[in-house]
């Protein structure tokens, strides 16, 4: 490996774990909600992450550039009491730039259209999978800068008249990375890179 990639490696783990912290490690992290909501999680885990990171391995660099995440749907019920209730959900992935000089702000990239179904208050709805392409700001001969992403998962309960009853706001913490043209697997945690290697 040439070391502009150690350097941007270094780089990454570095600014990854600025940005971990002391924070305990758990699954999902709920960042509020509001109104009346329905039971709700994410299934966000090491062994089964919320999101998936693909990657195109780019053999002359040996390391593999960020194409597209994939975002798996939270299990959502209706509000307690409720035989039939409208519930949705969106994504927003957002990014942040980082070099030697220091960290940018997250900005949101993009924020999913809501995809929406009715259950009631015992089964979870029944949602697919999203996912959005991704165009990386640097690449891969820039060897001071690298762009981190991560998704947040906002749901929705509606009222019969399609207004917005409740909703609960949580952020993924575990990234599934796979190569989308050969074999190679892991898992990064709070963020995946716009560069990766197993």
């Amino acid at each position: 490996m040439s070391s502009r990639w150690r350097n941007l490696l270094v780089l990454a783990s570095v600014t990854v774990a600025l940005l971990v912290g002391a924070q305990p490690v758990a699954a999902d992290t709920e960042l509020g909600h509001t109104g009346t909501v329905g039971l709700h999680s994410l299934l966000d885990t090491p062994g089964n992450p919320g999101a998936t990171c693909k990657y195109k391995y780019l053999s002359e660099y040996q390391i593999g550039r960020l194409k597209r995440i994939v975002v798996f749907p939270p299990r959502m019920r209706a509000v307690a009491g409720k035989d039939a209730q409208t519930v949705g959900w969106n994504f927003t992935v957002q990014r942040r730039e980082a070099g030697l000089g220091g960290s940018g702000p997250w900005e949101n990239r993009y924020t999913s259209p809501e995809m929406t179904a009715v259950t009631d208050d015992a089964h979870n709805a029944s949602f697919d999978q999203a996912s959005v392409s991704v165009t990386t700001p640097f690449g891969p001969d820039v060897e001071d800068a690298i762009a981190l992403y991560r998704v947040h998962i906002k749901m929705f309960w509606h009222r019969p008249n399609g207004s917005v009853q409740g909703t609960a706001k949580h952020r993924v913490n575990y990234y599934r990375s796979v190569y989308t043209n050969r074999s190679g697997s892991g898992v990064q945690e709070n963020v995946c890179g716009d560069y990766w290697t197993p």
